[in-house]
């Protein structure tokens, strides 16, 4: 645990507390989710594109190459796939 953090959990702990393995650690940290927006400035942004593993990949790589803005937010993606 760390001395600035007291709530940040050691290795192989999850969330709640429970031992992970080394192979759920893996497929948590090498999951990657990636949603698509579109907001014109004027009405409520709404999602264009969403998907996970190669799919999100692809997504991301189009957003670099446009010069898309890219925000980092595990939690918010999941909640914005629903919507999708």
């Amino acid at each position: 645990m760390d001395k600035e953090n007291p709530t940040q959990k050691p290795p192989g702990v999850n969330s709640s507390g429970q031992q992970t393995t080394a192979l759920q650690r893996d497929a948590i940290e090498h999951y990657q989710r990636a949603v698509a927006l579109h907001y014109d400035g004027q009405t409520a942004p709404q999602v264009t594109a969403s998907g996970s593993g190669q799919l999100a990949e692809d997504i991301i790589a189009l957003a670099r190459e446009h010069g898309i803005p890219l925000y980092e937010n595990a939690e918010l993606s999941e909640m914005l796939a629903l919507l999708d």
